[in-house]
């Protein structure tokens, strides 16, 4: 007796099981969306073999394109425009990074494009913010922020705060520091149920160390 073997069609079930997470996951408005940008990613392939870079311009004027890339320059542009970081800066570090990941997308991916856009625009806009903190330009950055003491600050953007614990803080102070300045009245105990920590006097020491850390990288 033979035995028929089948030829499982690897492409197809991926495909399938991408369709269910996008029906389980994401609602029916967000799944128009995401349908609408691989939909446009697909022409954009078949056009670029006879229009190049130029085949571009259909992910440009794509509305769920359009919207990722926008969201983010209003977002970045609004953290640091004060610091002399322009939304032209933004709008040209962002359209050239969702150029190259609609570039390097593959039908085969895990993920759709409209789930990848905005992760890499994210890390994309934090390394350009941390280049130019990096720069002789920094101490007036920092110029505008303030603080009250060591248990008390004001930020004025959300990125330039991460960047700076990552910056100076080990993993642990990052922990505690980003879940207390998430939730600033919270008490020791709950802070340290939170992050690992048992004892509520580690957690304040630690704590106490990480915002002198930060303290001091914005003095300098």
């Amino acid at each position: 007796m033979t035995t028929k073997i089948t030829k499982v069609n690897k492409d197809k079930i991926h495909i399938m099981a991408k369709t269910e997470r996008l029906e389980r996951v994401y609602k029916k408005g967000t799944r128009y969306y995401i349908v609408a940008l691989e939909e446009a990613w697909d022409a954009y392939v078949d056009l670029s073999d006879t229009e190049g870079e130029d085949a571009f311009r259909i992910m440009y004027d794509n509305p769920s394109m359009y919207f990722l890339v926008g969201k983010k320059i209003d977002k970045f542009t609004k953290a640091w425009s004060k610091k002399g970081l322009t939304r032209e800066d933004f709008t040209s570090i962002f359209w050239t990074t969702a150029w190259k990941v609609t570039e390097a997308h593959t039908f085969r991916d895990d993920y759709f494009l409209y789930e990848k856009i905005p992760q890499a625009l994210e890390s994309a806009g934090i390394d350009y913010v941390r280049a130019c903190l990096n720069t002789d330009k920094r101490k007036a950055n920092h110029a505008t922020a303030s603080f009250k003491d060591t248990s008390s600050y004001r930020f004025e953007g959300d990125v330039e705060t991460n960047i700076l614990i990552e910056q100076y803080c080990n993993e642990q102070e990052q922990a505690l520091l980003k879940a207390y300045l998430e939730y600033p009245t919270i008490s020791y105990k709950k802070l340290g149920e939170l992050c690992g920590l048992n004892h509520h006097q580690k957690v304040k020491r630690t704590l106490d160390v990480a915002l002198e850390k930060l303290r001091n990288a914005l003095l300098e």
